[in-house]
């Protein structure tokens, strides 16, 4: 009896056993943690495919193991991973699209107040501001230079376009002749339209 009592105590004090499945259980709350991040980060493209599917990529992601220790660093690196096994445009688009949020948000670069110069001049597209295409639509998604925070803008594809040549950093003037002339829209009409988004789009910190 007294044995048994001294061996009772030994044990509740002193006892201890592996717990076999504590791997799993662990596994199982980084998986789960890593999925909401990437639902939160990759919208567009977590809902496009199956939950089953995603946890396949997941563990074959973190089987390879992530080089960031920065989770928002590690969504850019699963969107990656994921480019190299699906070769669909729809889904590097979707990718694109879900990446450049996060990559504006962590930008260090903050807009300087808008300037008085001339704007007839050259303007280009903002650091902060890219324009992309999703399936038939057009999007500039861009860093605001009050307030800090990013937007996504839908575009026309003319808008598109614009942006895309104003890369050349020509006279803003011979931009909205090659404009015209690619979208075969009236030069005389499509100046003072394109002058009047040119200033919003300035304001916004869209352009620099």
């Amino acid at each position: 009896m007294h044995s048994d009592i001294q061996r009772n105590f030994f044990d509740d004090i002193m006892g201890y056993q592996l717990f076999e499945d504590n791997r799993s259980v662990y596994q199982e709350l980084v998986y789960d943690q890593f999925e909401d991040m990437l639902r939160q980060a990759l919208p567009l493209f977590t809902k496009s495919i199956e939950s089953s599917q995603l946890r396949a990529y997941i563990q074959e992601f973190m089987d390879g193991g992530a080089k960031s220790p920065f989770i928002w660093k590690m969504s850019a690196e699963f969107a990656g991973y994921i480019r190299t096994q699906l070769k669909s445009v729809k889904v590097k688009e979707q990718l694109c699209f879900d990446t450049t949020q996060t990559k504006l948000y962590m930008h260090p670069h903050r807009m300087r107040p808008s300037s008085k110069k001339s704007k007839e001049r050259k303007v280009a597209l903002s650091k902060t501001a890219v324009s992309l295409k999703l399936e038939k639509n057009y999007f500039v998604i861009y860093k605001n230079r009050f307030d800090n925070e990013v937007y996504i803008l839908e575009i026309t594809k003319t808008l598109s376009l614009l942006l895309k040549l104003l890369k050349n950093r020509y006279p803003f003037t011979k931009t909205v002749r090659l404009v015209s002339k690619q979208a075969a829209i009236s030069y005389p009409k499509l100046l003072p339209l394109l002058r009047q988004v040119r200033d919003d789009f300035y304001a916004k910190g869209i352009l620099e």
